[in-house]
């Protein structure tokens, strides 16, 4: 599963509150972490001088000292774990941030990546930073982002879950999100909240739409629905966690009916498959996943199903086949 996990860091506080995230998800995992940070030449090109090598060299010093006192507070700072002493790298890039992390990442098989949604240029009207966007976009692996915060500490403490929101749309692909969400979910002692969301099928028409047209698309939605509720039904039985389940029909469109539901349900974490019923793998993400990237609030996992499809499901968890629906009406990643 998440064997590896690489933490990209800017030197700036908001970077700095993915750290307990991190950290929690090295302990449900078994997972090493690497800590990265990027120097970037063209920063100092902007200046219009050159970069001096004694200059360049303090700042290679300046950067190794920052990941090793890191290293040592997340080491500090891990009391729920005094026995476990976390696996942590060091490692120092030259280059543009988003192209260096993103080759990194791929060129050493980092399973996850955790990310802050912002860093040092501060907080934006934009919910992700330009450098996030770009290695969302370009990193084969999976992507947890944190939501920065102007109240971030500069020594976050230990982060522990108590909701993780679970979009499911019945596909096999949407569902390999499951054993990862057991594994956190059981570290963080964390309820487990299982969200379907029925889309209202389209009736394109010239004409105003018929009371005959109007009755076939109320028993789809009651079909799907029956579909959805026995899934679930299912599904809990084999989930060794605490969970509960919303099936809501979608008034507008399924992201916004998603975010509804995970801003009402206070949820620390959602945990979303890239890609969903469609299978639809010519971009990074589907629509749905996207969206949580995009316009969510929330702290998001987004898990790559091409890596974690054929993974096998950690122990106790029976992932069940997903079952045949009406038509394409469900979350996912799309």
């Amino acid at each position: 599963m998440f064997s590896s996990i690489l933490v990209p860091l800017d030197r700036s506080v908001l970077a700095e509150s993915v750290l307990p995230h991190a950290r929690a998800a090295a302990h449900a995992f078994g997972a090493g972490i690497t800590l990265l940070t990027v120097l970037d030449a063209a920063s100092h090109r902007s200046t219009g001088r050159p970069v001096e090598p004694l200059e360049w060299q303090l700042e290679h010093a300046q950067a190794e000292h920052y990941l090793a006192s890191i290293a040592q507070r997340l080491q500090l700072d891990d009391r729920d774990n005094p026995d476990r002493v976390l696996d942590i790298r060091q490692v120092i890039l030259e280059g543009a941030p988003a192209e260096s992390i993103v080759q990194f990442a791929n060129n050493f098989n980092h399973a996850l990546i955790v990310l802050s949604s912002h860093g040092q240029n501060g907080l934006t009207r934009w919910n992700v930073s330009s450098v996030t966007y770009k290695v969302a976009l370009r990193a084969s692996a999976s992507l947890l982002v944190v939501r920065a915060s102007s109240g971030a500490s500069e020594f976050p403490s230990i982060t522990r879950y108590r909701r993780i929101v679970l979009p499911l749309d019945g596909s096999q692909r949407a569902e390999c999100v499951l054993p990862v969400a057991t594994q956190i979910s059981e570290w963080h002692a964390a309820e487990i909240v299982l969200v379907h969301v029925v889309r209202r099928p389209e009736l394109p028409r010239r004409m105003p739409v018929s009371p005959e047209d109007l009755a076939l698309v109320d028993a789809l939605i009651e079909r799907n629905q029956a579909e959805s509720e026995a899934y679930f039904g299912d599904l809990q039985v084999r989930l060794p966690v605490r969970s509960r389940s919303h099936i809501l029909v979608a008034q507008h469109d399924v992201c916004t009916t998603l975010q509804t539901i995970v801003s009402r349900e206070l949820a620390d974490l959602v945990i979303i498959s890239a890609h969903g019923y469609s299978g639809q793998v010519t971009w990074p993400f589907g629509s749905v996943a996207r969206s949580m990237l995009e316009y969510g609030t929330t702290n998001v996992l987004i898990v790559q199903d091409n890596l974690m499809v054929s993974s096998s499901p950690v122990q106790g968890v029976a992932v069940p086949r997903a079952r045949t629906t009406v038509a394409t009406m469900m979350t996912g990643g799309n």
